[in-house]
């Protein structure tokens, strides 16, 4: 659908929809997984990251993970003249450790913090622009605290 927008064609009702009605449906999804005591929610907000093992072996696993959630941008025309839409996406990581150094959700999430990421998983690279910027992480809720009651 990309493509075909990008070279001016337009897109029949049913692919107009599916774009439509894609970014909603993950995000109910996420929104019900995270929060589900939660109507309306920015997971842009959130501190997501989380690693996983998904493989050991002798001396090495292989770690699953999703970092920062980056910026999604779509053009889309609904009939009305093109628009920008903004949304989000997971990054996603695979990289192998050291068995005796498998990483906690706290240490993956300390790597991001200083910046010390693997590459992305190679799939990630047909829809990444650029490289994505480091970002100062959020403060904890205990640093937000202290700023607010200062």
């Amino acid at each position: 659908m990309a493509r075909k927008q990008r070279s001016g064609k337009a897109l029949v009702a049913a692919e107009a929809e599916e774009l439509r009605s894609f970014g909603a449906t993950l995000e109910h999804l996420t929104i019900a997984f995270m929060r589900p005591d939660a109507e309306h929610y920015n997971i842009v907000n959130e501190e997501v990251s989380l690693v996983a093992d998904v493989f050991t072996g002798d001396a090495v696993c292989l770690e699953a993970a999703i970092g920062r959630v980056f910026n999604l941008w779509v053009l889309h025309d609904r009939g009305a003249g093109t628009r920008l839409y903004r949304g989000g996406v997971f990054s996603y990581y695979e990289f192998a450790q050291p068995l005796a150094e498998r990483l906690t959700d706290k240490a993956w999430r300390d790597m991001i913090a200083a910046n010390r990421l693997p590459p992305l998983a190679p799939w990630m690279r047909s829809h990444i622009v650029g490289d994505p910027l480091p970002i100062k992480p959020m403060p904890s809720d205990d640093e937000a605290d202290d700023k607010n009651t200062k």
